[in-house]
């Protein structure tokens, strides 16, 4: 089974395009890119995602509870991959969070907003294909 497999298999990622699509931030053009690139496949071992309700973020290790891990990368939520400029060690949350990765809502709606951004500011002819 290839990654590709293993990402479309899974249920917390179906349910995570689902609801991306449902929310307007996925829109149909950006469905095969969404289907194609899995966002566990760029996330540590190690990785801290941000719970929205309680304003913190939890540890959560591919190693130790895989489930929980694919879980947490199928959210919409971002997630912290590095603490205090790589200096922090252990699995609690550091002090400041040095590089993340971001909420797909906000990354397909980014997207969206730069096609729209090149196509307008993109003369006409090149936009039908035309040189």
């Amino acid at each position: 089974m290839t990654v590709r497999d293993t990402a479309r298999a899974r249920p917390t990622r179906q349910e995570l395009g689902r609801a991306l699509r449902a929310s307007g931030a996925l829109g149909q053009a950006w469905v095969p890119a969404f289907e194609a690139v899995d966002r566990a496949a760029f996330l540590p071992d190690v990785m801290w995602p941000y719970d929205m309700a309680t304003g913190a973020s939890a540890t959560v290790d591919r190693r130790t509870d895989p489930d929980a891990w694919f879980a947490c990368a199928d959210r919409d939520v971002p997630i912290t991959t590095q603490w205090d400029d790589g200096a922090h060690e252990g699995p609690a949350p550091g002090r400041v969070a040095t590089s993340s990765s971001s909420m797909p809502s906000v990354v397909f709606r980014m997207l969206d907003d730069l096609a729209l951004v090149l196509a307008v500011g993109t003369p006409s002819q090149e936009v039908r294909g035309e040189h």
